[in-house]
């Protein structure tokens, strides 16, 4: 039992592996064939393909860049990726899940194995500019199998359900903002654009790295509109209040950035605070007794905070050279943000009134 056990979720693991990284495989080779090679060795493209796979895990990479071989950390990694090896998993989960029949065993080793492949190919395909940060392999790779195996369905998770789906609004809102900020500054983005000179097929894949780096972006500008600010490199700030920026990398989604001081953005707080205040009135709508009320709304702010901690240190951090580091939000900005706003609502919108209700039947 146990053996058919190990060898299904290992099936399966492998099946999630195959599917990940073949399109990431595919794409990596068009490029490298279209960008031409002096040796025609393949192995090049194909490790690389591993990096960018290992990256889709959000690992972090020690590199040491031309021409000073100077070490730095790249762990500014684009948080859309993960749906890959997300839907991979899930699909794998759910194979094993039916052919062992028992969620439970399909998995904890699915998990393990995954993890296990992962780490292995993190050590295995490390070079002398480029390694895999390996020790934390294991736990991204473990974390993000465990999550696909997850059943979403639970009761456990009604309670951030609807105020995630209110925060996916707010995302697609923030999302046409910055297409309507890049279609304003159009000259800078062409500008940034022609910099590059990726040509066709490299100006579609550099596109949709543009677009998996939105949720990162995205982050930011939360910070921004809260007034926290975010940073593109040191001792720079970008806030409705504060602006200072040395210089800005070649990277054309950035174009979207203001490039002054606008206090009116400030009002782009105000929907994540109405927000907060729906789902605050689904949570008292939703049972009867005070007192279970408050535990919802209590028990709802320790699951906001581990997402809004890896959120914020996701969508922050090295991205290649130590010029534009620090770049994004503080990591406790996110954090800060969702945690005062829900207190704000609760404490203004339910109890204050709740308060006042009993002065005034007493």
């Amino acid at each position: 039992m146990v053996g058919r056990v190990l060898l299904v979720t290992l099936q399966q693991a492998l099946r999630s592996v195959a599917l990940s990284l073949l399109p990431i495989t595919t794409i990596t080779l068009i490029g490298w064939s279209l960008a031409g090679s002096q040796t025609g060795n393949t192995s090049d493209p194909l490790r690389a393909s591993v990096w960018f796979w290992l990256a889709a895990h959000l690992i972090p990479f020690q590199l040491k860049l031309a021409p000073a071989f100077i070490s730095t950390f790249f762990n500014y990694l684009p948080i859309a990726a993960l749906i890959i090896p997300f839907i991979s998993l899930r699909g794998s989960y759910q194979r094993a899940a039916i052919e062992l029949n028992n969620e439970r065993a399909a998995r904890s080793f699915l998990t393990l194995w995954y993890a296990v492949i992962v780490t292995l190919a993190a050590y295995a395909l490390q070079s002398e500019t480029v390694k895999p940060v390996v020790f934390l392999a294991p736990i991204y790779a473990g974390a993000l199998a465990l999550l696909a195996c997850v059943n979403w369905k639970a009761t456990n998770f009604n309670k951030i359900k609807f105020f995630g789906f209110l925060l996916l609004i707010y995302f697609g809102g923030i999302f046409l903002l910055i297409g309507i900020s890049l279609t304003l500054h159009f000259s800078l983005l062409k500008s940034l654009i022609l910099i590059i000179e990726p040509g066709w097929i490299g100006g579609l894949l550099f596109v949709l790295l543009q677009i998996i780096y939105l949720p990162n972006i995205v982050v930011s500008l939360i910070s921004y509109f809260f007034g926290i600010g975010f940073s593109i490199g040191s001792n720079s700030i970008i806030s409705p209040l504060v602006f200072k920026l040395h210089g800005l990398p070649a990277i054309p989604i950035l174009a979207a950035l203001p490039n002054r001081k606008i206090e009116f953005a400030l009002l782009g707080a105000i929907p994540l605070i109405f927000f907060a205040i729906l789902n605050l009135v689904r949570m008292v709508r939703s049972t009867g007794e005070i007192r279970t009320k408050l535990k919802n709304i209590w028990s709802s702010f320790w699951l906001y905070i581990p997402i809004a901690l890896w959120l914020g240190y996701q969508s922050s951090g090295t991205l290649i050279s130590k010029s534009i580091s620090p770049i994004g939000a503080p990591i406790w900005a996110l954090v800060s943000i969702l945690l005062g706003v829900q207190l704000f609502v609760t404490i203004f919108f339910y109890l204050l009134p709740l308060g006042v209700k009993r002065l005034v039947t007493r």
